[in-house]
């Protein structure tokens, strides 16, 4: 009861579920759990819908102009897919409808065997598992800038680190491989890469063989690099003999330039005499030849070879003046 300011008394209406329902003509499938009166004045009804069980407030009037309740419990799997635009890498392992009417689907990405359960709100967005089988080939080709001279067998994404691993084979060499999709934006793959390498260190191991001592020595097998052993034939004892690339070009040679007898230094100096003089400076020694004049800096390792082969006459020796 309240009084108005001329006095007239005025009786407070009392809502009752059996009044709501008459008089804003609430459907029966609904079922009226609570109202509540606004600051506004307006009432608000909050519902649950028998059938799938959403709980709705919404505004008494909206009653009367008839609301229009889309219910969620005649889903099916098919509709599901069709609704959320599911594919069929995922396994639909079931839904929940909460209060409130949202879906929650319960899924299986059958390429990588996770199991998520997903809002609708977020697959209306876009949302997708994240690990690399979610991408077709098309897309991890553009993602990672993977050229056509890869062949591509499958790819997965390491659990903790997140990194996507590729499997496939280089096409040119025929090579396979297991690797980072990030490294792999070269035409060419690693082992082309670490082939081409070894014959480009293999030509140039063989010119500066070349220019030392011209033919008289000759690579004889395969090269692995210039801190290994490399088979090298010596044209003036017909051996083959394993030595280190490096070491090669510091002055190391065949044994047989050591075997070197008494009578094999008489008879070599009666026919010649040293063709160049040493003189000392700080990177080595500055070799100058007689004959033609040129200068080069040497260690003392390579002339102590190149001048005590007895073989035969080097640039390091000329014959005697008869």
């Amino acid at each position: 009861m309240k009084k108005t300011k001329s006095g007239v008394v005025i009786k407070k209406k009392t809502y009752t579920k059996k009044y709501l329902i008459e008089h804003y003509q609430i459907s029966d499938e609904f079922d009226v759990l609570s109202w509540r009166k606004t600051k506004g004045g307006d009432i608000r009804i909050t519902v649950k819908h028998k059938t799938c069980g959403c709980i709705l407030e919404r505004n008494a009037l909206a009653f009367k102009k008839g609301i229009k309740h889309k219910c969620r419990a005649g889903y099916t799997e098919e509709t599901l897919r069709k609704k959320y635009g599911i594919g069929e890498d995922y396994l639909i392992r079931g839904w929940d409808i909460d209060e409130k009417g949202g879906v929650t689907l319960k899924l299986t990405h059958l390429p990588c065997g996770k199991e998520y359960s997903v809002q609708e709100h977020r697959i209306r967005h876009g949302w997708r598992c994240r690990c690399a089988q979610s991408l077709t080939e098309e897309e991890l080709r553009e993602k990672y800038q993977i050229p056509d001279s890869y062949e591509i067998y499958s790819w997965y994404r390491k659990e903790i680190t997140g990194i996507t691993i590729v499997k496939g084979k280089h096409k040119p060499c025929g090579c396979e491989f297991e690797k980072m999709a990030s490294v792999l934006k070269k035409e060419e793959c690693a082992e082309c890469d670490s082939r081409r390498r070894r014959a480009e260190e293999k030509a140039n191991f063989e010119k500066k063989v070349s220019e030392l001592v011209g033919d008289e020595y000759v690579l004889a097998g395969e090269y692995h690099g210039i801190r290994e052993k490399v088979p090298l034939y010596h044209s003036k004892c017909g051996r083959v003999v394993n030595i280190i690339a490096d070491k090669f070009l510091d002055g190391a040679r065949c044994s047989c330039e050591k075997r070197i007898e008494k009578v094999d230094i008489d008879r070599y100096l009666d026919s010649f005499e040293p063709n160049f003089t040493i003189e000392k400076v700080k990177s080595g020694y500055k070799v100058t030849f007689k004959d033609s004049g040129n200068e080069v800096t040497m260690q003392a390792r390579r002339i102590r070879q190149e001048a005590t082969c007895l073989c035969e006459p080097t640039y390091f020796t000329r014959k005697k003046k008869s």
